[in-house]
C-alpha cells in the first residue's frame, strides 16, 4: 500500500520541479543580458539607448558627474560659479551635516543632492542649483535663524538680508531675467524627444528645429522680462515665453513638418523652469 503512495508523491514533485525549470527558462529570456546603442547623451549619467529598434532612458547609478553634456556650455546648475565658491558652498554643505560628496570645486551629482537637501530644510524653492538666495543662506547661517525666528517666509526674507552682491533685493532685474533665459535654452537643450501624436511615436528633436525654436521663445521671455519693473519681471518672462512656444516643428530628416506634437508642452515647462529661476535669484 505504501508504494503506490510513495511512486505518486515522487511523481508529483518531479512534474512541479520539471515546471518550476521550464519557467525559469522563459524567465530567463527576460532578464538575458542583452546589447544596447548609446544614440544620445542626456547629462553626465542619463544616456538614451537603443534596444532592439526601442529608445530607452538609461541612468547610472552611483557616478559623480556634471549636470550638463554640452561641450561649450557651463554646468547646468552651478549657476556659473566659480570653482572657489563652488569649493566654499561644499565645505559649509559639509558643515551643516549635507554630504556633497569630494570637497574639490567641482559641481557635481552629490553637491547638486546635497544643495536640494539644504534647501528643502531650510524652506527655499528646492531646485538643486546654487543660486544667489542659496549661496547666501549657506555663507548666512545666522540669517536663516533670524528668519525662522521672525517667523517670515524663508525665500523672502533672506532677499531681504541679502546683500546686492548676493542676489538681494537690491539686485538688478536684468540679472534676474538672464538667470531666467540660460536656465529656460538649458531646458530646451536637454529634450530630447518629442512625441508625434499623429505616427503615435517619440521623435528625436537632434535633426529638428525645436532646439532653436525653443529657445527663441526663451529670448523672447528675456525681453519682455527685461522691460518689465521687478515685481512683475518673472511672470511676464513666463507669459511672453509661452506666448512664443512653437506647436510643431520641423523634421529634417523627413523633409516635412510635424504639425500635432507636444513639443508646445514640452517648451512651456521651459518656460516655468525659467521663471522659477528668476523668482530665486
Amino acid at each position: 500500500m505504501k508504494k503506490p503512495l510513495f511512486i505518486t508523491t515522487f511523481t508529483i514533485t518531479t512534474l512541479l520541479f520539471l515546471s518550476v525549470l521550464a519557467n525559469a527558462k522563459k524567465f530567463y529570456q527576460y532578464i538575458r543580458p542583452v546589447s544596447a546603442t548609446c544614440i544620445r547623451a542626456i547629462d553626465g549619467d542619463t544616456i538614451i539607448v537603443n534596444i532592439a529598434g526601442v529608445k530607452e532612458r538609461v541612468r547610472l547609478i552611483g557616478v559623480d558627474t556634471p549636470e550638463t553634456k554640452h561641450p561649450r556650455k557651463p554646468v547646468q546648475y552651478a549657476q556659473q560659479r566659480t570653482s572657489l565658491e563652488i569649493y566654499i558652498a561644499q565645505l559649509q554643505l559639509k558643515k551643516m551635516g549635507f554630504d556633497p560628496g569630494s570637497i574639490d570645486g567641482k559641481w557635481g551629482r552629490k553637491t547638486s543632492e546635497a544643495v536640494r537637501s539644504f534647501q528643502k530644510s531650510i524652506g527655499i524653492d528646492v531646485t538643486g542649483g546654487l543660486d544667489s538666495i542659496t549661496y547666501y543662506a549657506l555663507q548666512s547661517p545666522k540669517a536663516i535663524v533670524t528668519c525662522r525666528q521672525a517667523k517670515v517666509e524663508m525665500k523672502l526674507c533672506l532677499k531681504i538680508l541679502a546683500p546686492k552682491s548676493q542676489g538681494g533685493m537690491a539686485g538688478t532685474a536684468s540679472n534676474a531675467c538672464e538667470e531666467a533665459f540660460q536656465r529656460c535654452e538649458s531646458e530646451c537643450e536637454n529634450t530630447d524627444l518629442i512625441y508625434d501624436y499623429d505616427s503615435g511615436s517619440y521623435v528625436s528633436t537632434d535633426n529638428t528645429d525645436y532646439v532653436d525654436n525653443c529657445s527663441d521663445a526663451c529670448r523672447r521671455g528675456k525681453n519682455y522680462c527685461e522691460d518689465e519693473s521687478s515685481d512683475e519681471n518673472c511672470y511676464e518672462f513666463k507669459r511672453a515665453c509661452n506666448n512664443d512656444c512653437p506647436s510643431d516643428f520641423f523634421d529634417y530628416s523627413k523633409g516635412e513638418y510635424r504639425l500635432i506634437t507636444d513639443a508646445e508642452d514640452q517648451c512651456e515647462d521651459a518656460c516655468r523652469s525659467g521663471e522659477r529661476a528668476c523668482d530665486s535669484y
